[in-house]
């Protein structure tokens, strides 16, 4: 079944949020209006409590881990198409592939470090847990740094997911 919009929400000069029902997403409608009221708290548009119970602050999170996963995937793999198209073609086996590394200027042996780390956090994201991100992490913080700063509406959704969490908002995110 794919996905359908069922919901468009502005948030004021932020932009907007999109959310979609499909076979694993429809569980995220049910708290949508909570979570409206809460996303328009954390971006500022209006905060009136919106209803809020300590048991949906703390599904906000899973809420937001779903309205996350296709935009950051889509920011991590659109940055991968674009270094991948910037280095000469990859091979298959280990030892091409060592040759090939060690072929690089240093800018593209940069670039073919990250094409790694993003790659790894878009299998992660899909479901294969990658090496140094815990199995039982959803949406790793090494995701969200790499995916923020790219779209507007994903950074204001990731700074409400860090806020959710708990996690302090830096200068840098």
């Amino acid at each position: 079944m794919p996905l359908k919009t069922v919901k468009t929400v502005s948030l004021g000069l932020v932009g907007s949020v999109t959310v979609w029902a499909g076979p694993s997403a429809l569980q995220c409608v049910a708290r949508m209006a909570d979570l409206v009221s809460w996303l328009r708290c954390v971006v500022g548009a209006s905060c009136d409590g919106g209803g809020m119970t300590p048991a949906t602050v703390e599904a906000v999170p899973d809420v937001l881990v779903a309205m996350l996963r296709v935009p950051v995937w889509n920011t991590l793999a659109e940055r991968a198409d674009g270094i991948r198209r910037f280095l000469p073609a990859c091979p298959g086996t280990a030892v091409e592939r060592f040759a090939w590394l060690r072929s690089l200027s240093p800018e593209q042996a940069r670039r073919a470090a990250l094409l790694d780390r993003l790659e790894a956090l878009c299998g992660h994201l899909s479901g294969r847990p990658a090496l140094g991100y815990g199995g039982d992490d959803p949406m790793p913080e090494a995701a969200l740094q790499e995916a923020e700063g790219f779209n507007p509406q994903l950074t204001a959704l990731i700074a409400a997911y860090r806020a959710a969490r708990g996690v302090p908002v830096t200068a840098a995110g």
